[in-house]
């Protein structure tokens, strides 16, 4: 009966796993929900515009998460920093990309390289589409020194 007992607290066990993954899964799917309305609160949209508007956000970070290897939810922080510095949202998802991308190099999260972005783009009144060039250029500077 000792091998029952064993087996029985590895099925426990694995069971117990696998609630903690499930929470762990709902819980990270509530804090992406819980940032998305933030976003959306911030947006002056309003009506099917506004629908479509976080529809296209929300399915914009779904898609780009595998791509950068960062989760949908720490996607929607840096999300939420891009649209509080006034980029627009149909221009966001372009700059989120790249403050991904730019985080994953410089071991950081996006919301920071997000910010650290779109103030280097607002200090210098540069459009959505040179976030890039922003990176780069940085890029670069740390290189050169």
């Amino acid at each position: 009966m000792v091998g029952a007992g064993i087996a029985g607290n590895v099925v426990v066990g694995a069971g117990q796993n696998a609630l903690g993954r499930v929470k762990e899964a709902d819980d990270s799917a509530a804090a992406f929900e819980y940032k998305m309305t933030e976003i959306k609160s911030k947006l002056d949209e309003t009506g099917d515009k506004l629908k479509s508007t976080m529809d296209s956000l929300k399915a914009g970070i779904v898609e780009l998460s595998p791509r950068v290897g960062k989760n949908i939810t720490e996607l929607a922080d840096g999300l939420n920093e891009i649209i509080d510095a006034n980029i627009k949202p149909k221009d966001s998802l372009g700059v989120l990309g790249v403050s991904a991308k730019a985080a994953v190099a410089g071991a950081t999260n996006t919301s920071t390289s997000a910010k650290f972005i779109t103030e280097i783009m607002n200090a210098y009144k540069l459009p959505a589409t040179d976030a890039g060039k922003v990176t780069n250029l940085v890029k670069s500077c740390i290189l050169a020194i």
